[in-house]
């Protein structure tokens, strides 16, 4: 039977970056904070500086507010993100993040590649979606602005900005209906064979 978590903005935790050269607001890891198998976080960037490093880790960044992000990385062809825009990476590729024209927040997620594959996905009101059902899946519903209702067969939940819905081991269809002038973040995660 699947059931959908609402996590309210009131339960995420802000902390320095690994490196010391950022902040981070951790949304949700799972199963642990300690020992993640993948996790989903906000970055804060108002200064060049480079990521930490994640060896293992696939990420991908979406940057949700500022004028642009400037990613670098040696020998690579420098990314600049715009909002709403959206880059991935080795987690341990050294990459460096220069903000444009003022501070940046960026939407992170990041998942052991050994386990798990991810798609992240945007999306814009109005829409709606459906995604199929999958007994050994999860879902991430990150609310970046605006809000949604999410329903699967067994249960409903509303999602504000802000906030995020998680969908485990979903048996039937998940629909996803934005609400208002909005943009979501949706990230399906699936173990890999």
């Amino acid at each position: 039977m699947s059931s959908i978590r609402v996590l309210p903005v009131t339960e995420h935790r802000r902390a320095r970056w690994r490196n010391g050269l950022g902040w981070t607001t951790q949304i949700h890891a799972e199963p642990s904070d300690l020992d993640w198998s993948w996790r989903l976080s906000l970055a804060e960037s108002d200064a060049t500086a480079a990521f930490s490093s994640f060896p293992e880790v696939d990420r991908e960044l979406i940057l949700v507010s500022g004028s642009g992000l400037r990613l670098t990385s040696p020998g690579a062809a420098a990314v600049t993100l715009r909002s709403g825009q959206s880059h991935r990476f080795a987690g341990e590729q050294e990459v460096e993040g220069e903000p444009l024209g003022g501070p940046t927040r960026q939407l992170n997620v990041m998942w052991r590649r050994q386990g798990l594959s991810a798609a992240v996905t945007l999306h814009h009101s109005p829409e709606s979606l459906t995604l199929p059902g999958d007994a050994g899946a999860q879902v991430a519903v990150h609310a970046i602005a605006g809000g949604a209702a999410i329903e699967v067969v067994d249960d409903t939940a509303e999602l504000h900005q802000g906030e995020t819905a998680l969908v485990d081991g979903p048996t039937g269809p998940v629909v996803i209906r934005l609400t208002g002038v909005g943009v979501l973040a949706v990230v399906q995660l699936s173990a890999t064979r």
